[in-house]
């Protein structure tokens, strides 16, 4: 054999570890049989190198089966006309076959030869007769049945051979199908046998003897033997494909490839993956895991979301992740690290995955947030789309309705704020609302009710986002309603309508529409406009007529739009260069409207008015502001107080004997009512019966109420006797139920109303805190001091009183307030009523609000410009000649504030809550005064030395001195040169120092030092007043050095200094 020295080397060069000798050995062999083809040795060649890769192949050395195989698929390929199907088997026979006594090891390698060698013989194309074929399939699958690890091999190789033969479906059918040993059946079936129909299937589906063949023994459905009613037999099946290693078999990638996309692939994975693999044993979740991870991920789409990521797999991977000593918790973790990494490229199926996980549980905080850090608003409104686009739920569990609503209710729970933008939700909105009310798509009525409370609740997350500077016709509310209304214009006479309006509903539902058409259409409303209010509110009140059909939005549309006309019609008559603000009877009307508006329990109408409210604002007159105080008055709470105790007015009257006033004891007896109904409610009405109960049961009874323990009197009671006994308790248990129903209604409507002034208190919050330069401000102290004090310490009213507190603070502390245009005379009566009624009621709680009212009224009032009287500009001609002359005047009083009046008032609060034993008059209210207003609290000097001349007590004593000290501590005016201030202080504080009945004489000492340094600053210091101070002041240290302290000391200092400077 020419070179056989050469051809020698490069057959053990073929089981090199390294695979460039392995190829270059190759090439040699090739290129030496190329070299002797027309040599008479070519034969004798050929039949040689054919042996030695035949026999090679049993070689268990590393790469030596690779280098074989390679070489022999490249020498059957060339040279296959120089051999024959026959020799090649017998050759694979006689040097691969199975020895009896050789070792597992060439045991094995002789198995893995004929099998490869068998494959080089499919994969080279080598041409084989119809006789040759059937011997080929018989071997394979007789070498399949000897050791297991050889069947996923042998599969594979007549998986080849069908595909070489896919365009011969006549010779598959006689010479191949009746050799694979398919006809076992489900029973009988293996992964492999799964493997080659699923081959099968896919080349050879259409034809008439395979739809035969899987009907008859696989119990098929028009070809196709992969449907729902067989997974359950294929599951059993392919559990069997893990038993030697939980790794990837072969059958796995076939299958998914083939039912990747399928309406059958949910069922498949909901019972073959979900319901078998997960739920056996560890070995075969981790196969699950595999496949998730290398068939799954890589070609995951948004539809298969939910298919995959079952709750079954999420919590099997946070069990397996909590604990670190667990079995999978390195592949749950590998898994979970690959779900995050392969969604994160698509905004999408970020979102959706992302909610898979919410939905089966909120444990996978790290996955979570890096998750949620990489959502987009594009993410977002893409997966809206598909929702509203995607023909079918996920699972079959629940419905497209049901589904849809889920995944947004998530969506709303935990997606941060600012993805949450009004156009994918007014888009999801609009479309819940054409599925509610369109008659198709099978949606069920508990459906419908659900949508519908979901349309209610999303309306509401709209109204609480802000839409910036968008223009109106851009807000959410007309895109709905304008999208509806396209919608239901084309459909209307074509009966795809759930049901159909009333004539009064289907008039203003146009009515609406066509004035949203007209404002958006002629762009009337610009960014300031007051027509925006119309745009908004009649856009609303058309989607409320669309889900809630029996109220009164006709009614309230109508009255919005004769409210605009109005406008229009005021407008026209007025020319605009004139015409600085409209008439006052439209703004009223809208007043009226968004009042009634605001009254209603959803949010959404509370937002919408909050937004209207800022372009009514600059419109706002004293009569419509009127309206929006009116409702903040509490006499309709009162009313209610009042016919809750009217029932029960004779009981509280006999029981009225403890001391307590009647308003005190009526407010008990309230609560204590709703002590009752509370109490009712928990225990289900059963409760203690009251007195004027057991009197009815005693009335009803008669001489029976007296029996104790006598059955036989009762027993001998007529039928008679016994049902006019029934009628009338049964009528005293009726009444005492219809009393439990109405103290019930009673107590919603008093809840109903509180949120309704809530809502409106928070309206003035807004309208404070952006609008503190309208006069108009300066109104609403009154209001919501009148409904602080009117519900403290009540027990369900009170947060109305908390929330008016914090307005009014709000109020007291604005910065800018109103100086034109005030209403003065208005002011002033409040402060007067401030000063005699409610200082003279204060309690603990009412004192900080009516020192804030106070003082912030004497502060506006003193900065506010008094009105100039209306006189002529020739009639004062000549006093404007002489005010160029003559030097300024001073003027008596700052501003508005009428001084002596208010001095008058707080003189006399003063000497009550000094000369009264039990006043209530804060002593808060006049420190206050003092330290921030000391002109006003210097005129009350003369009144408060007066009063400590008579105290009522010696706290009342104590009190009037501290309020001395911080007086004249406070003052910087030289007022004190009249003497019958300065003797009478003197001579008393002189007489208090010398009493020995004083507890306390630091009050007495501090009131003297600020004397001394006020009179001192003024050069003061020389009258025989002070002298006799002086001496006092020595004795007092002299007789009580203990109770004396530093602070006589330093007063006899100053005095000393003064004697200095004087001589």
């Amino acid at each position: 054999m020419s070179g056989s020295g050469s051809l020698l080397q490069c057959f053990w060069d073929l089981s090199s570890l390294e695979e460039a000798a392995r190829l270059s050995a190759a090439q040699k062999i090739i290129s030496i049989l190329e070299e002797s083809r027309e040599s008479d040795s070519f034969q004798q060649e050929i039949s040689y190198c054919l042996t030695r890769l035949v026999s090679g192949l049993a070689s268990n050395r590393k790469g030596a089966r690779h280098g074989y195989f390679t070489v022999l698929c490249e020498f059957l390929s060339r040279y296959g006309d120089y051999l024959s199907c026959g020799v090649i088997l017998k050759l694979i026979c006689e040097k691969l076959e199975h020895i009896g006594n050789a070792k597992g090891s060439e045991e094995r390698g002789a198995y893995f030869g004929q099998v490869f060698a068998l494959l080089a013989l499919v994969e080279s194309g080598f041409t084989m007769s119809q006789e040759e074929l059937p011997l080929v399939v018989q071997k394979i699958v007789a070498i399949a049945t000897k050791k297991a690890p050889l069947r996923e091999l042998c599969a594979s190789v007549l998986m080849k051979l069908l595909e070489m033969l896919k365009g011969e479906s006549r010779k598959v059918c006689e010479l191949v199908l009746p050799y694979m040993a398919l006809d076992c059946g489900w029973n009988g079936s293996s992964p492999e046998a799964i493997l080659l129909l699923i081959t099968l299937q896919r080349y050879f589906k259409e034809e008439a003897w395979f739809g035969e063949f899987v009907r008859q023994y696989w119990n098929a459905e028009s070809n196709d033997f992969l449907i729902s009613r067989n997974f359950e037999m294929l599951s059993s099946t392919l559990l069997t494909s893990s038993q030697c290693h939980p790794r990837i078999h072969s059958v796995w990638p076939h299958l998914f490839d083939y039912l990747w996309g399928t309406k059958e692939w949910a069922g498949f994975w909901s019972i073959v993956i979900d319901g078998s693999l997960l739920s056996s044993t560890r070995e075969r979740k981790f196969l699950a895991y595999q496949l998730i991870e290398k068939l799954v991920l890589p070609s995951l789409s948004i539809s298969e979301v939910g298919v995959v990521l079952t709750p079954t797999l999420l919590c099997q991977i946070h069990t397996s992740t909590r604990v670190v000593h667990h079995s999978l918790y390195e592949a749950s973790m590998h898994l979970l690290e690959k779900i995050v990494q392969s969604v994160l490229k698509s905004p999408i199926l970020c979102v959706g995955v992302w909610l898979q996980f919410l939905k089966s549980s909120s444990h996978f905080p790290e996955s979570l947030s890096h998750m949620q850090c990489q959502l987009s608003l594009e993410g977002v409104s893409t997966y809206i789309d598909f929702l509203l686009t995607h023909e079918a739920p996920p699972t079959l569990s629940v419905t497209l309705m049901g589904w849809i609503l889920e995944q947004s209710s998530l969506l709303m729970k935990h997606l941060p704020y600012e993805l949450k933008s009004p156009d994918w939700l007014c888009k999801l909105v609009l479309q819940l609302l054409i599925m509610t009310y369109s008659n198709e798509g099978g949606v069920s009525s508990e459906d419908k009710e659900a949508c519908q409370s979901k349309v209610l609740s999303l309306l509401n997350d709209l109204s609480k986002i802000k839409q910036g500077q968008a223009s109106p016709s851009d807000f959410w509310s007309v895109k709905i309603a304008k999208g509806f209304q396209e919608w239901f214009s084309e459909y209307e006479g074509e009966g795809r309508l759930d049901t159909k309006m009333s004539s009064s509903n289907e008039e203003a539902r146009l009515a609406a529409i066509h004035l949203v058409t007209e404002l958006t259409e002629k762009d009337a409303a610009g960014k300031d406009s007051i027509e925006n209010v119309f745009l908004q509110l009649a856009s609303l009140l058309y989607i409320e007529l669309i889900w809630e059909r029996e109220g009164d939005a006709d009614t309230v549309i109508n009255d919005l739009i004769q409210c605009h006309d109005h406008m229009l019609t005021d407008a026209l008559k007025t020319p605009s260069r004139k015409r600085k603000k409209p008439s006052a009877e439209w703004i009223e009307m809208l007043i009226d409207i968004i009042l009634s508006l605001l009254s209603r329990p959803q949010q959404v109408w509370s937002s919408a008015v909050e937004r209207s409210f800022q372009y009514i604002v600059p419109h706002l007159t004293k009569e419509s502001f009127e309206l929006i105080i009116k409702a903040l008055e509490p006499q309709s709470v009162e009313e209610l107080m009042e016919e809750e105790k009217g029932g029960k007015q004779q009981e509280n009257n006999n029981k009225n004997s403890n001391g307590v006033s009647n308003e005190e004891e009526e407010e008990d007896k309230e609560e204590e009512d709703e002590d009752e109904d509370e109490g009712e409610e928990d225990e289900g009405g059963f409760f203690d019966p009251g007195a004027e109960f057991m009197a009815d049961i005693r009335n009803a009874l008669g001489d029976l109420a007296a029996v104790d323990s006598d059955q036989e009197s009762i027993m001998s009671i007529d039928d008679e006797r016994m049902e006019a006994l029934d009628e009338a308790l049964s009528v005293i248990f009726q009444r005492r139920q219809e009393r439990t129903e109405e103290k019930k209604q009673k107590k919603s409507n008093k809840m109903l109303m509180m949120h309704f002034k809530m809502r409106v208190l928070h309206l003035m919050d807004v309208f404070i805190k952006h609008n503190s330069n309208i006069p108009l401000i300066l109104d609403l102290l009154k209001p919501l001091f009148l409904l602080a004090i009117a519900y403290q310490g009540h027990k369900v009213l009170s947060p109305l009183s908390s929330r008016a507190e914090s307005l009014i603070k709000s109020l007291c502390t604005i910065k800018k307030y109103p100086k034109e245009n005030v209403n003065i005379e208005g002011l002033h009566s409040f402060l007067e009523e401030l000063l005699t009624i409610h200082i003279y009621k204060a309690k603990k709680l009412t004192t900080p609000i009516i020192n804030q009212s106070s003082m912030f009224l004497i502060k506006v009032l003193k900065g506010v410009c008094p009105p100039l009287p209306s006189v002529s500009p020739m009639a004062t001609r000549s006093a404007r000649k002489k005010r160029k002359i003559e030097a300024p005047s001073v003027p008596v009083q700052k501003g508005a504030l009428q001084l002596e009046k208010v001095r008058d008032l707080c003189s006399k609060a003063l000497s009550h809550m000094i000369t009264k034993k039990n006043s209530n008059v804060p002593n808060l209210f006049f420190t206050t005064l003092s330290d921030r207003f000391p002109d006003i609290s210097l005129m009350l000097l003369p009144s408060l030395v007066n009063d400590i001349q008579t105290p009522g007590n010696h706290f009342r004593l104590m009190l009037g001195y501290g309020l001395i000290s911080s007086i004249l501590s406070r003052s910087k005016e030289q007022v004190l040169s009249d003497t019958e201030i300065i003797d009478p202080l003197i001579l008393r504080c002189i007489t208090d120092l010398k009493s020995t009945k004083v507890a306390n004489y630091r009050p007495i000492l501090e009131s003297i030092q600020s004397l001394v340094m006020n009179l001192k600053s003024h050069d003061m210091c020389k009258g025989d007043g002070v002298m006799k101070l002086h001496e006092a002041l020595v004795e007092h240290e002299e007789s009580n050095p203990k109770k004396t302290g530093q602070l006589t000391v330093n007063i006899l200092q100053l005095l000393a200094e003064d004697e200095e400077e004087n001589d």
